[in-house]
């Protein structure tokens, strides 16, 4: 396994936590530039508690793609600089 196949397995799955320091998901998946390596965006599985909060409805889950732009931190979980609502309102959910 590469360097690279290495970190985006380490990625998948990570809990990730919005600016308020509050859980919202997990990391599900990584988009990438195949040529570069660079990582796009990310999509969070949010939680069902959150998906409730923000009123999202639905029976499936709700994933948000999220440039990289809002990811502050990457460490043991992801950490976001915008609050959850912020985040919703300015992605796409799928």
């Amino acid at each position: 396994m590469t360097a690279k196949e290495r970190l985006i397995k380490e990625i998948l799955g990570k809990t990730v936590i919005d600016s308020e320091a509050k859980n919202i998901g997990k990391v599900r998946d990584i988009l990438f530039d195949t040529q570069s390596w660079e990582i796009l965006e990310i999509h969070i599985k949010l939680d069902s508690s959150v998906k409730k909060e923000l009123e999202l409805g639905g029976f499936s889950s709700k994933t948000v793609k999220t440039p990289t732009k809002y990811i502050k931190k990457l460490g043991d979980v992801v950490g976001l600089s915008v609050a959850v609502r912020e985040l919703v309102e300015e992605c796409e959910v799928v």
